[in-house]
């Protein structure tokens, strides 16, 4: 059902775009861009978390032993300009056909990295090795890379 629908949406942005076929996700309104990294054999704050709205930027930073490393979280109000070069770094259309896992994600404690991108009925998850790019989302990715470092810098250790 998801797919249906968000097929339908696509064709209606297609037919009537003038000569493009380049969806942009601004025209999608309860836009979430969800960002993480989790490291498999490691102690302390492992992974990591970066949620995105229009209005929001929320980033957390956690571990599977809570008691002795409690949840670190972060957030501020994202700013018109910020949203703008993020929902324009990378193609709807293109994200919504790579596939859901590249490469081997966390093997030999490589480490992982993820995107979600969500709205309304569409929902798509695209899971890496940590560090890797992706040529169809490579803009997406440095965007999120350096909105999440910089949440990073500010927390204390």
């Amino acid at each position: 059902m998801k797919i249906n629908s968000f097929l339908c949406i696509i064709i209606l942005f297609v037919s009537c775009a003038e000569e493009t076929t380049e969806i942009s996700p601004k025209y999608f309104t309860n836009l979430t861009i969800i960002s993480g990294t989790s490291f498999g054999h490691c102690v302390g704050y492992c992974n990591s978390r970066i949620e995105i709205t229009e209005e929001t930027i929320e980033y957390s930073k956690y571990s599977r032993d809570e008691t002795k490393y409690p949840a670190k979280q972060l957030s501020e109000k994202n700013t018109i300009n910020k949203w703008d070069e993020i929902v324009n770094s990378f193609d709807l259309l293109e994200l919504s056909e790579m596939k859901d896992i590249y490469g081997c994600p966390d093997c030999a404690d490589g480490g992982a990295e993820w995107v979600e991108v969500k709205f309304e009925n569409f929902s798509k998850k695209i899971i890496f090795e940590y560090g890797d790019n992706l040529p169809e989302i490579q803009n997406l990715l440095k965007n999120l890379r350096k909105i999440r470092t910089s949440f990073e810098d500010q927390l204390p250790e």
